[in-house]
């Protein structure tokens, strides 16, 4: 059997605390925006009535449109589509892509990179 130096967790405990807060402070500011990305992410099926009042209108007629409701678009292709007919949310998503614009481009760059990647392990 090994024998194991004795690790005293209590003198990390402070360490620990500070940890967290320094953690519960950096990331708050997330929880504000936290119905503004699931309705940038999932503005077909979000609740109506959990995102701000200025969209619910035209939210409503969008979720009951079947022709958005087929669309594969997401994210800023998605809003792109919504200029002439919901302008507010139109505006919304710019807002959001703009906020995300640098980490959407990577996604996008990677999700492409990788689709190509598959298609050559394919054929190759």
């Amino acid at each position: 059997m090994k024998n194991f130096e004795v690790c005293h967790f209590l003198d990390h405990l402070n360490y620990m605390d500070e940890v967290i807060v320094e953690f519960e402070q950096r990331y708050a500011y997330f929880k504000k925006f936290e119905s503004d990305v699931a309705l940038f992410t999932h503005p077909l099926t979000i609740a109506v009535e959990s995102v701000e009042i200025d969209y619910q209108l035209e939210l409503c007629d969008l979720q009951s449109d079947p022709f958005y409701k087929r669309r594969t678009e997401t994210g800023i292709e998605f809003f792109n589509l919504l200029v002439e007919r919901f302008p507010k949310l139109t505006n919304f998503g710019l807002k959001m892509g703009s906020m995300m614009g640098s980490t959407y481009l990577c996604e996008s760059a990677y999700s492409t990179m990788k689709f190509i990647k598959s298609k050559y392990r394919l054929t190759g």
